[in-house]
């Protein structure tokens, strides 16, 4: 499309769809709770390795762990979750006024978390929807988020927890195994 002619979409249209602009190395604090009530506290520890050439920028890490519920640890699941968090998306930006009137009632979720800068974010969204209705803190406009989006940011404790029952040693050290039935 020629933009120096004259348009007749909307705004909206125009507009990155991307809810946050962080990114998923630089995040090192996120707070999840559930309608239930169920709150997840991940703390990561951010850390850098040197460009192995002057021209390129160093690589940032981040490793994560389970600040609350305590005595759990995390599996590589929630690398993915990071990533949804920085990469969700919306169908569609709603002014205020033509957003839902209940709000959002009371069974939704919050999403919060800080980057390595401190830099806050955070989103509030409905349970369940086909759009579902969000908002962005900080913001007074609506965000509507499609079923996939909605089911990314909508962890618990059972998905995001490390599901290992036991670890062995590698197949070289093991000498014998008996399988009793």
């Amino acid at each position: 499309k020629d933009l120096r002619t004259e348009s007749e979409t909307p705004l909206s249209d125009l507009r990155d769809k991307k809810l946050f602009t962080v990114e998923a190395d630089d995040i090192v604090n996120i707070t999840l709770k559930a309608p239930s009530g169920e709150t997840l506290v991940l703390s990561g520890e951010r850390s850098e390795e040197p460009a192995t050439e002057p021209a390129k920028a160093s690589k940032a890490k981040v490793s994560w762990t389970l600040s609350t519920p305590n005595g759990y640890a995390l599996d590589e699941s929630v690398t993915s979750f990071v990533r949804n968090i920085t990469n969700a998306r919306t169908k569609a930006f709603i002014p205020e006024a033509q957003g839902p009137k209940e709000g959002l009632g009371d069974a939704f979720w919050h999403l919060s978390g800080t980057d390595h800068q401190g830099e806050a974010f955070g989103l509030r969204f409905a349970n369940e929807g086909d759009p579902a209705w969000a908002q962005v803190d900080g913001r007074k406009e609506w965000v509507q988020l499609d079923t996939y989006t909605l089911k990314n940011l909508q962890k618990t404790l059972a998905d995001l927890r490390e599901k290992t029952l036991w670890s062995l040693p590698a197949a070289d050290k093991i000498g014998r195994a008996h399988v009793l039935t």
